[in-house]
């Protein structure tokens, strides 16, 4: 008897606990949002928005429920809809780099390449490993022909991710570029830089036809007219877009003489 008066209350205290666990993860609002937030994961996109939705009015400062659900928009193209969930992160969270990337490209959508810029700095400043926007920004200053600036971050991005293809390519057509007004022996480090660069770019970036094209210019530049033919035929069996079959056509009969 006195054995089993001792096991009941252990059982009651086990009951109870189990109980607690159970309260403690579906009863309160935190276990509850965190539960549907993982759940979002498991779940196609639009069901996963009405989730995360769901989410955000249990738990508003959930930050990082507004960032998936900015990119979840942003995946759909959903454009306003996504600023405002990114802008919804930054306001909770001022320095979440990944919000403040993003956010910037859709910046650069509307042609406000200067808020974009500014975003993509700040993203390097709370992230400084965050190599996305070192070759957004990188991207920036190529277009606006700021080539040095853009080298510089090209190079920081390749430092952090060296198969970074894109950053590999678009370091290669400033090279390129570079070499178009100078002297035979710098001119030939720059060819030498470019095609390191655009051949390491297309071993990344298999079936891209722009990077063949490029290299393509980068031989026929070298004069070396039989790999240039070879880039620019395989350029020209990937590409499916016009305009660029005909620039790679173009470029074939001017290297063929």
């Amino acid at each position: 008897m006195k054995n089993n008066n001792m096991t009941i209350p252990l059982m009651m205290k086990a009951i109870l606990l189990f109980m607690i666990c159970i309260i403690g993860l579906y009863g309160n609002p935190i276990g509850k949002t965190k539960a549907l937030y993982e759940r979002s994961f498991k779940e196609d996109d639009i069901t996963a928005i009405k989730t995360l939705n769901e989410v955000i009015k249990l738990e508003p400062a959930f930050s990082e429920a507004h960032f998936r659900l900015g990119f979840l928009y942003h995946k759909m193209n959903r454009k306003q809809e996504a600023t405002a969930s990114y802008e919804a992160t930054l306001k909770l969270q001022p320095c979440h780099a990944r919000a403040l990337n993003n956010l910037g490209s859709l910046k650069l959508d509307e042609n406000k390449n200067s808020e974009a810029g500014d975003l993509y700095k700040k993203a390097i400043t709370c992230d400084p490993g965050f190599y996305s926007s070192y070759y957004n920004l990188a991207n920036i200053y190529k277009d606006q022909n700021e080539n040095e600036k853009a080298i510089l971050y090209y190079e920081k991005c390749l430092s952090l991710n060296p198969m970074h293809g894109r950053s590999l390519h678009n370091l290669g057509t400033l090279y390129l570029a570079g070499s178009k007004n100078t002297e035979d022996s710098t001119r030939t480090i720059y060819l030498k830089k470019a095609e390191e660069n655009v051949k390491k770019a297309c071993g990344i970036l298999k079936e891209d036809p722009l990077c063949r094209y490029t290299l393509g210019k980068i031989y026929a530049a070298s004069n070396n007219k039989e790999e240039a033919v070879k880039a620019l035929q395989d350029g020209y069996r990937l590409s499916r877009a016009g305009s660029l079959r005909e620039k790679i056509r173009s470029l074939l009969y001017e290297v063929k003489g």
